[in-house]
């Protein structure tokens, strides 16, 4: 079936927005972008008909939204800025009777459709690491279909999980959902696990455990485009960790806790001076030149910084020079960094795992280059590649720790 719509596609990239043709009964590819997808007045902007082959990640998204979105991507002609109601009838329509296939999608975030997801029958289609918001229904399904959401947000929804017919199910595990009118329509099973439920208006009808149901409006913090950071920890690890086994391991390289905004107004030695860090997997600084007291080697081990929560595998470098030799008279050095009390913790707790230094003068245009460094971790590269890729300015550089170490 050849499907055609009045919607565009943006690739950040190319810069460049175009018209879509896409023939779909054919496995379908859903790229790694930033991948924006506007759509006015459609049905379906993805109807699956056959194999849907996700290829986002985790810095990679695929996003849904409106014409008149310009939160995103470039601004297009006839775009009013303002977008009001639902634009499209389904942004992803999974025809699992037709393809007999399970969709497995992940990191994609949608808004201003009447159907966020439709699964269109079928068992074992799983959805990952998912924001839907501003969606009439979020998550639809039927024909005694069935289906998992793992690690996802729902906001501003009438139907959270809606569901045609008795034999419809679903499992939903680390959940937000914020201010549904009904987190649950149609007589389907609802199972959520480790799940926030903020602001609701009908609010029953699921089973599960370690789940929570609150009318505070004051359970979230936002933060430039973030909205739903943790404000507070009464609900920060308060859940089981009986989930599934996949999901377990993608949140330990996430947050709910929001960024540290830093005043440029602020004097270098203050703005710069983190005394205490949570949950930490890279460390930057400008050691003993961003400290109050300049001069301060001791730092690392003197408690002036103080790690906790998990943070016992992080990678870290300073501005500082020579900070790759055993020894310097006027600054810290890695033996500080990798005692046994350093950063507060004991018996190595919080030691990093791995960290890049120069033991010669490599000059404010010489050092590690952060961004490479802490972005190629992220990524799951050997500490050896991270360091060495993100030291390619120094004449002279030492990578400490398992050079085949990875995140």
């Amino acid at each position: 079936m050849l499907m055609k719509w009045t919607c565009f596609v943006l690739g950040l990239g190319a810069g460049a927005v175009f018209p879509v043709l896409a023939e779909l009964p054919e496995p379908r590819a859903v790229e790694r972008g930033p991948h924006h997808t506007l759509w006015q007045n459609v049905e379906e902007i993805i109807q699956a008909t056959g194999q849907v082959d996700c290829r986002t990640s985790q810095y990679r998204p695929a996003v849904f939204t409106a014409k008149d979105d310009d939160t995103v991507g470039e601004k297009i002609s006839g775009s009013s800025g303002n977008p009001v109601n639902h634009y499209a009838a389904n942004a992803l329509y999974i025809d699992f009777i037709s393809s007999s296939v399970a969709a497995k999608l992940s990191n994609l975030r949608i808004s201003f459709a009447t159907n966020g997801v439709y699964f269109h029958g079928g068992v074992g289609h799983a959805l990952s690491h998912a924001q839907i918001v501003k969606c009439q229904t979020s998550l639809k399904i039927d024909s005694a279909g069935s289906y998992s959401l793992r690690n996802g947000l729902i906001c501003d929804t009438t139907n959270a999980f809606r569901f045609v017919g008795s034999e419809t199910s679903a499992t939903a595990e680390n959940v937000t959902v914020d201010k549904p009118i009904t987190l649950k329509s149609g007589a389907g099973d609802l199972t959520l696990n480790n799940s926030l439920i903020v602001q609701g208006g009908t609010t029953t009808g699921f089973a599960g455990t370690s789940n929570f149901v609150t009318s505070s409006s004051s359970v979230f913090k936002s933060v430039g485009s973030g909205y739903h950071y943790l404000a507070a920890n009464t609900y920060r690890n308060a859940g089981t960790t009986n989930i599934d086994a996949t999901l377990l391991s993608a949140l330990r390289n996430r947050t709910t806790y929001p960024p540290i905004i830093v005043d440029d107004q602020v004097p270098l030695s203050l703005a710069l001076h983190i005394t205490n860090a949570v949950n930490v997997s890279g460390f930057f600084s400008w050691g003993v030149h961003g400290y109050p007291g300049d001069g301060n080697m001791g730092y690392a081990t003197n408690r002036s910084i103080i790690f906790s929560g998990d943070s016992a595998w992080h990678v870290m470098t300073t501005v500082e020079s020579y900070n790759g030799r055993r020894y310097q008279f006027d600054q810290s050095s890695f033996l500080h960094w990798f005692s046994s009390g350093a950063f507060g913790g004991t018996n190595y707790s919080n030691t990093p795992v791995g960290a890049a230094t120069h033991p010669d003068e490599p000059f404010i245009d010489g050092v590690c280059v952060p961004e490479i460094y802490f972005g190629l971790w992220q990524l799951g590269k050997a500490d050896g590649a991270c360091g060495w890729q993100s030291s390619y300015r120094q004449p002279t550089v030492l990578i400490l720790g398992d050079p085949l170490v990875t995140k």
